[in-house]
């Protein structure tokens, strides 16, 4: 693990916000873009509205609940705000999920750690957007040649991930190199589990970075590269996991 140490996070500058929200920013925008989801200026501006509530959210929208994925004949997730272009509706869950990541930096949302928790993490992330926020996704699912949990075997998984991490007490206590193996192994694994249809890694990183908090550290992921963490996961995911703890022994104090 490294010393803390103030970094500058560029652009984020020209928000002129204090420290504390730079930095809750700065990891919410690290984690959205470790999905491949960028920001453009206006963006940056109507994400800090968003989130301060100076944009009043859903004024004269009517929302509207659906039971299937897609719009028909399109690859577009069916949503709250009926955007139909996939385009568009990303640049929406773009905003939204940072601010709300950014919400969540400064704000967590209490719990146990449990898989109850981190259900409810996604929902506080997804709701604006979709009706199945903080739900299991019940079909299977696969990204670049890794085939995740299958829907079956979900809830047991997780009850095991979870049950495991509560009965460690969070990990509260370890020394630095037990801790990062911890924090390696339940990535793995919850990068494995893979319950939720779409927003997995944001959820995931917002309760890492809840729980190392928790634990007695800290973690920045505004530091990490995006596509070195995307390697690593996808080696991790192959049983190698070298990559990854030297990511998470740079980026946790």
């Amino acid at each position: 693990m490294k010393a803390k140490s103030k970094r500058n996070y560029g652009i984020l500058s020209l928000l002129e916000v204090p420290m504390s929200n730079e930095l809750a920013l700065a990891n919410a925008i690290a984690s959205v873009q470790m999905e491949g989801l960028y920001l453009n200026d206006e963006g940056y501006e109507l994400c800090r509205q968003y989130s301060n509530n100076d944009m009043v959210r859903n004024n004269g929208i009517q929302y509207r609940s659906y039971h299937s994925d897609c719009y028909e004949g399109t690859a577009c997730l069916i949503n709250k705000f009926d955007i139909r272009d996939e385009k568009k509706l990303s640049q929406m869950e773009t905003l939204i999920t940072t601010a709300k990541c950014k919400e969540l930096e400064m704000n967590p949302i209490e719990g146990d750690f449990g898989f109850d928790h981190y259900k409810s993490i996604h929902k506080y992330l997804f709701k604006d957007l979709y009706d199945w926020a903080g739900e299991v996704r019940t079909f299977s699912i696969s990204k670049m040649g890794t085939v995740f949990t299958a829907p079956q075997s979900i809830e047991t998984a997780a009850q095991k991930i979870f049950t495991g991490l509560q009965k460690e007490n969070c990990y509260i206590g370890y020394d630095c190199e037990r801790f990062i193996e911890s924090i390696v192994d339940l990535y793995c694994s919850t990068n494995m589990l893979h319950p939720f249809r779409e927003g997995n890694g944001r959820t995931q990183r917002v309760f890492l970075a809840q729980l190392i908090r928790h634990s007695g550290h800290d973690i920045n992921f505004s530091t990490i590269d995006m596509d070195e963490l995307m390697i690593a996961t996808i080696q991790s995911a192959n049983g190698v996991v070298d990559y990854l703890r030297d990511l998470f022994n740079e980026s946790i104090t």
